[in-house]
Formats: C-alpha cells, sequence, structure tokens
C-alpha cells in the first residue's frame, strides 16, 4: 500500500515535471537545440560542476541588488518610451499629410489667382469695350477708354 502511494506520488511528480520540461521547451526554444549538450563536461551545461549554494547565493544579491535599483530607476520607462515612440511616429505620419495637403492648396491657390487675372482681365476689356461703344452713341465721332 505505501509501496503504491510512492510510485503514484512518484508518477505525478514524473508528469509534472514532464509538463514544466516541455513548457520550457516551448518558451525557451534554444533548449531543444542545445538539449545533447546537458550534463557533459567542458561545456557551458556541465550541471554537476556548478556550486548550486553558490548559485542561489548569488541569486538572492542579484534579487537585493534589483530592488534597490527599482528605488531609484523608473522601471516603467521602456513601456512610456514605447507609447511615446508610437505617438511620434503618428505625428511624423500627420506632419507628412499636413505637408501634402498644403502643397496641394497652395497649388489650388495659384491656380485661383490666374483665374481670378484672366477674369479680371476679361471683364475689364468688356466694360472698356461696352464704355467705349456707350461713349461714341452719345457723342457720335468719339471714343473713350478706361484706364
Amino acid at each position: 500500500m505505501k509501496l503504491d502511494a510512492t510510485y503514484l506520488r512518484i508518477q505525478k511528480s514524473l508528469e509534472a515535471l514532464n509538463a514544466r520540461i516541455a513548457e520550457y521547451e516551448r518558451k525557451f526554444e534554444w533548449i531543444v537545440d542545445e538539449r545533447d549538450k546537458f550534463g557533459y563536461k567542458d561545456t557551458q551545461f556541465d550541471f554537476e560542476s556548478l556550486d548550486i549554494e553558490k548559485i542561489k547565493s548569488n541569486h538572492g544579491k542579484l534579487l537585493e541588488m534589483q530592488n534597490n535599483l527599482k528605488k531609484k530607476v523608473n522601471m516603467k520607462v521602456e513601456a512610456m518610451s514605447d507609447k511615446v515612440e508610437k505617438e511620434y511616429k503618428q505625428l511624423i505620419e500627420k506632419r507628412t499629410i499636413l505637408e501634402e495637403d498644403k502643397l496641394t492648396i497652395t497649388q489650388s491657390i495659384i491656380e485661383l489667382d490666374k483665374k481670378k487675372k484672366k477674369t479680371l482681365q476679361k471683364c475689364f476689356t468688356q466694360v472698356n469695350e461696352n464704355f467705349g461703344k456707350i461713349f461714341s452713341s452719345l457723342l457720335p465721332g468719339c471714343n473713350a477708354k478706361v484706364q
């Protein structure tokens, strides 16, 4: 009975470890590529030469250092930087659109000025002609011009 309970506990632990390994392999693709080097001497994955207590101690020191730095450094800067960069790109796009619109408006103004001058010239010519006709009909033999 104890043996069966121990066997089931070990079986569950093994399943949990296999699930964790599969999760790590999905999360960190390099594990699949480097798995054949795990546990061999003179590789970066020589686990027997590692001093776990020293690593745990160093990990604790690094966490403490990180916590101290969190008080001095704004950890949200990266997210803020991404937001500002996105806003910058949007502003650049808007500026480009505005410059294109400005060019279009300037061209329209130039065309309207040309049409205005042409229309004014036509109107002036027509008024001058009509004024000459009216003046010559009122005073035969005379002519007049608008200048």
